[in-house]
């Protein structure tokens, strides 16, 4: 039940921000697991870390291709930059997802 109600929070975000019609959606994937997971994973610096960041680097792909008339949301800051920003969320709120964290720092600073 958590899960779903931050996906219905996600997606009330992700479309109140881009004028379109609020609707559910469903985020599958590494996307789902928590911030302390992230944080864990980066101290190991194995493949678990490595899944992490290709799942941000995908939800960023497709985040930014919905908003591509907006702006380009990964021409201003490099993907190593993006990590820190989300290991930051991720410290100040560990029982969060990696795809809130993702999804705030893309609506939050990579969008401003």
């Amino acid at each position: 039940m958590k899960k779903l109600c931050q996906l219905f929070l996600l997606s009330a975000v992700l479309f109140s921000a881009s004028g379109h019609s609020a609707m559910l959606v469903t985020v599958t994937g590494a996307g789902t697991d928590s911030c302390g997971d992230w944080i864990l994973a980066e101290k190991s610096a194995g493949t678990p870390q490595f899944i992490y960041k290709t799942w941000v680097d995908g939800y960023l792909t497709g985040f930014n291709m919905s908003t591509i008339m907006e702006k380009d949301l990964l021409r201003e800051k490099g993907l190593s930059e993006i990590y820190v920003l989300i290991s930051e969320y991720c410290k100040k709120n560990p029982v969060k997802s990696i795809m809130m964290a993702t999804n705030h720092i893309a609506v939050n600073v990579l969008a401003k």
